[in-house]
């Protein structure tokens, strides 16, 4: 192999190699952890306080609530949440 034309290659993975890193760092998570875990504990709250009675309304949107976090927490990791892509 030429001397020149490894060079090249050597170029070209460079220039691909910056460019995934580039797309790794875009694809982080948009949700910082402090807001997840805020989220998580305002929803906590809420469901400690759902009335004894007649209370199918506030577990049904408690539900929503824990599971609204968890979808975005997992669309967020693709490749490390709990639904393996």
């Amino acid at each position: 192999m030429n001397p020149a034309d490894y060079r090249l290659l050597v170029q070209a993975d460079k220039e691909r190699s910056v460019k995934r890193q580039a797309r790794l760092a875009e694809a982080s998570p948009s949700i910082p952890d402090a807001v997840f875990w805020f989220t998580a504990l305002t929803i906590g709250g809420f469901a400690c306080s759902v009335p004894v009675k007649r209370n199918l309304f506030h577990l049904t949107t408690a539900a929503l609530f824990i599971g609204s976090p968890l979808v975005i927490d997992d669309v967020d990791a693709p490749f490390s949440g709990a639904i393996a892509v």
